[in-house]
């Protein structure tokens, strides 16, 4: 995070096994809120003209009147995401297609009149045809040709389902409920899945409703809140379960399910048509105190969701939404002295007592009780001695005591943290090898190391394990380049493998090989994921190949999964996606085509990268390199601690850079590398164009990396494990392994 100081860096878009001290996103959520996601909404449907038509009318907007509407709230953010397709996919990120389809079938609306040609014909392509153009032209309005073609397409054996709920949500408009609600029984008959069900069932009870059967509507309003997954589904579903409250003469309730709609869901299109509703109605109600529990969960300004937990709790909670709520206001406010007194609020709960020790032990911590957060964190491990927050704490007393200079208490905290199988365990068997180097113990130190690398070859910390055991050998006089050979080739995209190429001098790894793409056969049908995503329709057929993959997990169905989120503008979730696959730290990964590695490392918003990095003397790849750690590439990207956007930049620091910067302006991606870059460049000035130093000083403040220039030696890798904060260290060698990769993929074609 840029202009961070101690305990307040960023914390966003992490690897799971690497994550950064994030309370915030360590809280495992109770049963009813697992599995909510935050989903760009039809993003690449919008792009390619295949928009689905609106379903407003004189009864109220539908579930789908948002279609196509990004998550972005700022107008240039908006621009950025709808615009992300080409991006991605285009010249901007040439990440290649995992299926395609010929043209027309490719070309979207534009190519309708090839379309109308194609869509004659009595073949699986020209029923396609006839499915994408029947999309289109409900997209247009004229609806009665749509419902013509897409019943057509009903005769494609695997997109039969969405053909039907296509033309039941077109017959909705035309005024026909009944056309509506057969097609769309026969289409969750036909096996839609995740999103296309919630969008069936919530078509089905506006159907109802229209019908004149307010019963029939709300059971499917229930069945549609059930089974969404994100914040625009699940409102939707409180809207319309609001409306047959309301047909049926429950006015009070329907009030309360408005307010929970309105309050709950902030930012989504249902939210500000349930505010006009209750207005209508005449009275708005207090928000319901689950609303106020939704809200909360969802907001991502830090101050905001404090205040919401708190009045949730000052309204009265269940217990176990009191224990959620006392967990997150005392994360919310670690380094205060409030946050003691909420989380050992919290501690009695069987779901998160575990968790709210360790929290209660940090807030001691950041507040300078030492004492108070050894007795925590040490009464966890006494009576939780199998949680994975244990192992945390154990690293946690561990890391403390290395800070006082007592090696061997340090040691005693990290011999049990061994045993565990988390990133925490990893963390506890590199660091004993640590402790052990820097007291000149290097013998000792490579046994340790050697050994964790030969029992967890695919810990991320195994190729680090390794590098430092050749680093142990050359302390001591003995031969290390064979060692160093071992980790340049069996981890040779992992930031120890790439310090290992750079010490022998090695050049870098071949290119990744190109990938081969499945092309759409013209004469008969493929799956009904491979139909989608060559068809162009990204979010149904992520919804399609996530189900797939649950049962069984390919490297094909992983590499789709990326591409189909990249083409729906989900480029956070396509990144997630496919670093889950190419796993650079993966002892010997497997031979992976360059196509997953650029959805990995891709070159989002390349030109606004480009330009500002070339006008601040900065690399552009290191840029990028940044913006992933930092962001993940999400321009809404909010930290607990403040900082905002792609490059995450706190409010003051920007303003320092423009005084004309409000902090809503940092989601806005042009806006937000402008000032970014400004940063990053002005902290290699500060420290002679020493990238290493330039990245403490946007991780950790440029106070902390002035502190630390007297731990800097001639051995950068020494100083790096040397760096107080364990967020910073991490982060740096992050970044730099995201940059080595980048110059790997990218630097022959930039």
């Amino acid at each position: 995070m840029a202009g961070a100081g101690p305990g307040r860096q960023g914390v966003l878009g992490l690897q799971p096994e690497r994550a950064r001290e994030d309370p915030r996103h360590r809280v495992q959520p109770p049963p009813d809120a697992a599995g909510h996601r935050e989903r760009a909404c039809e993003l690449g449907r919008a792009a390619g003209g295949l928009r689905p038509p609106p379903v407003d009318g004189a009864d109220g907007p539908g579930p789908a009147a948002a279609a196509g509407r990004p998550l972005g709230r700022h107008p240039r953010a908006r621009a950025a995401l709808a615009g992300l397709v080409a991006l991605v996919l285009g010249a901007g990120a040439p990440a290649p297609a995992v299926v395609r389809a010929r043209e027309p079938l490719s070309g979207g609306c534009a190519a309708r009149g090839a379309l109308a040609s194609l869509a004659a014909l009595n073949s699986p392509d020209g029923v396609r045809a006839s499915l994408l153009l029947g999309r289109c032209l409900a997209e247009e309005g004229r609806l009665r040709e749509a419902i013509v073609l897409l019943d057509r397409a009903q005769a494609h054996p695997t997109l039969a389902p969405y053909a039907r709920l296509w033309a039941a949500e077109a017959a909705l408009r035309l005024g026909d409920p009944e056309g509506a609600r057969r097609r769309l029984v026969q289409a969750l008959r036909g096996g839609l899945a995740g999103d296309g069900v919630v969008r069936a069932q919530l078509t089905l009870a506006r159907a109802w409703l229209q019908l004149g059967r307010a019963r029939q509507a709300e059971a499917h309003a229930r069945e549609a809140l059930a089974q969404a997954r994100g914040d625009e589904e699940r409102a939707w579903a409180w809207w319309w379960l609001a409306r047959a409250a309301e047909v049926r003469g429950a006015g009070r309730e329907a009030r309360v399910r408005y307010a929970t709609t309105w309050w709950g869901f902030p930012g989504t299109e249902a939210s500000h048509a349930a505010w006009t509703e209750l207005r209508r109605l005449g009275r708005v109600p207090a928000p319901p105190v689950g609303a106020r529990v939704e809200r909360a969960r969802r907001l991502r300004d830090p101050a905001a969701a404090l205040r919401e937990w708190r009045a949730a709790l000052h309204q009265g909670l269940p217990h176990h939404l009191a224990a959620e709520a006392y967990l997150q206001v005392g994360l919310l406010q670690l380094g205060s002295s409030s946050a003691v007194a909420s989380l050992t609020r919290a501690v009695p709960d069987p779901r998160y007592g575990p968790q709210a020790r360790y929290w209660l032990g940090a807030a001691y911590a950041r507040l300078g009780h030492e004492a108070a957060a050894a007795r925590t964190w040490s009464g966890l491990a006494r009576r939780f001695p199998t949680s994975p927050w244990t192992a945390r704490a154990l690293v946690a007393l561990a890391s403390r005591a290395e800070r006082r200079g007592d090696l061997q208490a340090a040691d005693r905290w990290l011999a049990p943290a061994t045993a565990f199988r988390t990133a925490a365990g990893d963390q506890a068997r590199w660091r004993r090898g640590w402790l052990r180097y820097r007291q000149g113990r290097y013998a000792e130190a490579e046994a340790l190391w050697r050994e964790a690398a030969r029992l967890h070859p695919d810990s991320p910390f195994a190729s680090a394990a390794l590098y430092w055991a050749a680093l142990a050998r050359a302390r001591r006089g003995v031969e290390a380049r064979s060692l160093l050979e071992a980790v340049a080739r069996d981890y040779p995209h992992a930031y120890h493998g790439q310090r290992a190429r750079e010490r022998l001098g090695l050049s870098i790894p071949p290119p990744a090989p190109a990938p081969v793409p499945v092309d759409l056969p013209h004469d008969r049908y493929a799956s009904r994921a491979v139909e989608l995503a060559a068809l162009g329709l990204y979010r149904e057929a992520e919804d399609e190949v996530e189900v797939v993959a649950q049962r069984t997990p390919s490297q094909h169905l992983a590499r789709l999964l990326a591409w189909v989120r990249a083409g729906a503008g989900d480029l956070r979730g396509s990144v997630g996606a496919a670093e889950a696959l190419v796993r650079p730290w993966s002892w010997r990964a497997p031979e992976l085509d360059a196509g997953l590695w650029s959805l990995a490392y891709p070159l989002a918003h390349w030109e606004v990268v480009e330009r500002f990095a070339r006008e601040r003397g900065l690399d552009p790849l290191l840029v990028l390199a940044v913006v992933r750690e930092e962001s993940r590439f999400d321009p809404e990207a909010v930290s607990p601690a403040g900082a905002v956007g792609l490059m995450q930049l706190l409010p003051s620091t920007a303003r320092g850079l423009d005084p004309s910067v409000a902090p809503q302006d940092l989601v806005d991606p042009q806006t937000s590398v402008r000032l970014g870059t400004a940063y990053l460049a002005g902290r290699l000035r500060d420290f002679g164009g020493d990238v290493v130093m330039a990245l403490v000083a946007y991780n950790a403040g440029p106070g902390a990396a002035r502190r630390f220039l007297g731990l800097r030696g001639d051995s950068v890798d020494e100083f790096i494990e040397r760096i107080p904060y364990a967020e910073t260290r991490a982060y740096v060698k992050r970044v730099l392994e995201s940059y080595g990769l980048y110059r790997w993929l990218y630097r022959g074609d930039r």
